[in-house]
């Protein structure tokens, strides 16, 4: 009897041990995710926290989104190609109206390829493609492959497979409803910086490899 006594005293300490861990990695994990600064001043840390909450609520439904269109195993690609491809179109947005109002409206200078990160060719843009009302999947596969042709091999890696125009990607509505959820949050660096999107893309990423679903 003593010697249990003693052996479930081990299994406390050692709950208390496992639960310590627990503490330092749950901190060790936010701390590295948000910046000290944003610790000692509440509201920029809760803010940050709404922003991670609201990019990763955007994500988990343009995943839940693919994953009614598609059985596919690789909706987390497809989701990732779409977050992309929309992050890099609204970044273009903002160096072209930036560039708009340093050269008061120079329609030459605006167009110049050198004041942009990445370069879009005609019919390229995600605003190009949201605008159709058919062959959605078609006009997607298009823009993607225009943007990697166009920027020489810079997005490699991202558009390396393009299943846009696959059977499970031809129904118009279905990929209306995507193509207007992608666009109901701005995904520029201004409304989100790379480490919440980089949070984001971590949970598209663990929760479909853990899960194969999107809680």
């Amino acid at each position: 009897l003593r010697r249990d006594v003693i052996m479930d005293g081990y299994e406390i300490l050692d709950f208390i041990k496992a639960i310590l861990l627990l503490v330092v990695e749950t901190t060790s994990y936010y701390i590295s995710f948000f910046h000290a600064r944003d610790l000692i001043h509440p509201k920029s840390y809760f803010k940050r926290l709404t922003d991670v909450k609201e990019m990763r609520e955007h994500i988990r439904k343009t995943a839940e989104i693919i994953n009614t269109m598609t059985d596919s195993n690789r909706v987390e690609i497809y989701a990732s190609q779409l977050l992309f491809f929309k992050r890099i179109s609204d970044v273009w947005d903002d160096e072209h109206k930036t560039v708009l109002e340093k050269s008061g409206n120079d329609a030459v200078l605006a167009e110049s390829w050198k004041n942009y990160r990445f370069q879009f060719p005609a019919g390229c843009h995600f605003e190009d493609v949201r605008n159709k009302k058919t062959g959605i999947g078609e006009a997607l596969q298009n823009a993607l492959w225009g943007i990697d042709k166009a920027n020489h091999g810079l997005l490699r890696g991202i558009y390396d497979d393009y299943p846009w125009t696959g059977e499970s990607f031809k129904n118009d509505e279905a990929m209306i409803v995507l193509m207007e959820h992608l666009d109901k949050k701005n995904l520029s660096f201004n409304s989100v910086p790379d480490d919440i999107l980089d949070i984001g893309f971590t949970y598209l990423k663990k929760s479909y490899t853990n899960f194969g679903c999107y809680p």
